[in-house]
């Protein structure tokens, strides 16, 4: 089973929405690790870990929350990397 790690931003209405809740119960219905914080600037940055097809559809489900709120999701796929075993995070 390959294993990626990737980061994201999140910009726009996505504090004081439930997006984080949101992302943690996704999440864990799907078995992915990581974690998000409401930044300074009025974003959300996080990341995520786990198998390559629940890493996708653990996107799919943000970009659908996403369109709920008039959000902006930024993945940065230069920061997104093969890993060979899970690694404890924060938050999830």
């Amino acid at each position: 089973m390959t294993l990626i790690s990737l980061t994201f931003e999140v910009f726009g209405r996505v504090q004081g929405v439930s997006f984080r809740r949101y992302t943690e119960a996704e999440a864990q219905k799907l078995g992915v690790r990581g974690w998000c914080m409401n930044t300074p600037h009025g974003t959300v940055q996080g990341e995520m870990e786990g198998p390559a097809d629940k890493v996708l559809q653990m996107w799919v489900n943000m970009e659908y929350y996403r369109l709920q709120t008039s959000a902006v999701l930024h993945f940065n796929p230069h920061n997104a990397s093969r890993t060979q075993e899970a690694v404890a995070c924060k938050h999830w």
